[in-house]
């Protein structure tokens, strides 16, 4: 399980792609993509551990189970053209997870 990480450092990547979306003109879409990958160098940073480009069931892993569960959510949002996926409710999970983590 990844520790340690700062107070400041938890919450403020995801809380600026949480809010990205309604700032900007990018689409659901995008959203999730940027999302996923926000949270995946995340990760990357505080364990040490490149998961930039690990594939789902790479990420299967106990260390990093929490992460592989939201990336599977949110693959369909990621590449579906329409998705009834609620954005601000998966980002706001993000957040929890990575509280978590501390």
């Amino acid at each position: 399980v990844v520790k340690g990480i700062g107070k400041k450092q938890d919450m403020e990547i995801p809380l600026h792609i949480a809010i990205h979306p309604t700032a900007s003109k990018i689409d659901i879409r995008e959203s999730y993509q940027q999302l996923s990958m926000v949270m995946r160098i995340f990760v990357t940073e505080i364990s040490g551990k490149d998961v930039t480009s690990l594939t789902l069931t790479e990420l299967r892993t106990p260390e990093l189970d929490n992460l592989a569960k939201l990336i599977e959510k949110w693959y369909s949002p990621e590449f579906a053209m329409k998705t009834r996926a609620n954005f601000m409710n998966d980002a706001g999970q993000a957040k929890q997870v990575v509280k978590s983590w501390r």
